[in-house]
């Protein structure tokens, strides 16, 4: 008899329905030094595959990232495996200095918040 390998279940990062996560997106050169996007570069991209999960920029990136933000939750949920790219394309400058595409993904599933409140309801009465 014998025995299969395990996979062990990998579950994803969880942000809930009224949560936001902060995300970074940094970029390097050859040598692993954060750079930041050329004049010229087009915006750098960052979006989500659902709408369960809203991406809300920084207007002036945390340094050393080139984009940096919240992921924010919402409805519907549970919403499994939403991906979140993150894109940088390499203007005609950075082109010629030899910039590639970077292009990044992550996926986090949305999940309901905790508990806040809740109901007890009776139904009508019957005889026992």
């Amino acid at each position: 008899m014998s025995t299969l390998p395990v996979t062990p279940v990998v579950s994803n990062p969880q942000i809930g329905d009224s949560q936001k996560a902060p995300y970074l997106f940094t970029i390097f050169d050859k040598d692993g030094q954060p750079i930041q996007p050329l004049p010229d570069d087009p915006p750098i991209t960052v979006v989500a595959s659902s709408p369960s999960i809203t991406i809300v920029p920084d207007a002036v990136p945390i340094a050393p990232a080139a984009a940096s933000g919240f992921a924010v939750g919402g409805a519907p949920v549970p919403t499994l495996g939403v991906t979140i790219t993150a894109n940088y394309t390499p203007g005609p400058t950075a082109t010629a200095a030899g910039a590639v595409p970077v292009v990044q993904v992550d996926t986090v599933d949305v999940v309901p918040g905790a508990a806040t409140t809740g109901t007890f309801t009776l139904g009508p009465p019957v005889s026992q």
